[in-house]
């Protein structure tokens, strides 16, 4: 699991700024705004919205198992700080992403204005490539914790419900609880009733 840690640390970001900026060339500079982009505004805050409460629950769940064998192991090896970091990272950029999102609502407005002049590049355009880069960060990145998660829950399911050294009962404290237990003798003509039935 940690080997694959290791290699998933950079990919979301690396591919996110690929997609970027084949769309910063794609997307022209004078931006055509299509008739339903506000419900596509509107169902993507609701997309967005939806994993974010994912996340929120994963990191219940992981919250959840703390005491069992493996997330003691996580939690006391290096790799804690990077598993925080990534549920940090698609949370701090899906409530970023909704802002930016909101923004796009007054693209008519700001569309136009020209940021380089002798290249022709628009706010609009730098606004909407830069929605996609943290639309798509974020998608990679929920996606990335999401599997890690997975694989922490599901992987080792024995590791994962057995009970931790620290909460163990000793043998001489169980000892000492079964002989301070109530016993209750049981009569001769109950035993013999309880045998019948079992025959």
């Amino acid at each position: 699991m940690f080997k694959k840690m290791d290699h998933e640390k950079y990919w979301p970001l690396f591919l996110s700024l690929i997609i970027a900026l084949l769309f910063f060339v794609i997307i022209p500079n004078k931006i055509k705004i299509p008739q339903n982009f506000d419900n596509f505004l509107t169902a993507a805050i609701t997309f967005i919205s939806i994993i974010l409460g994912f996340l929120g629950v994963a990191l219940t769940i992981i919250l959840s198992i703390r005491n069992t064998e493996l997330m003691e192991y996580i939690f006391g090896n290096t790799t804690r700080e990077r598993l925080k970091n990534y549920f940090k990272s698609p949370i701090i950029s899906g409530f970023i992403d909704v802002v930016f999102t909101i923004s796009l609502y007054f693209i008519n407005i700001y569309k136009d204005y020209p940021i380089a002049t002798k290249l022709e590049i628009t706010t609009g355009k730098c606004i909407l490539v830069l929605w996609i880069f943290l639309s798509t960060y974020f998608l990679f990145s929920s996606y990335r914790i999401i599997d890690i998660v997975m694989i922490i829950i599901f992987k080792d399911p024995t590791a994962t419900q057995k009970r931790p050294p620290s909460e163990k009962i000793d043998p001489a404290d169980e000892n000492e609880l079964k002989d301070k237990s109530p016993k209750f003798r049981v009569s001769e003509q109950l035993q013999q009733k309880s045998y019948k039935r079992i025959r």
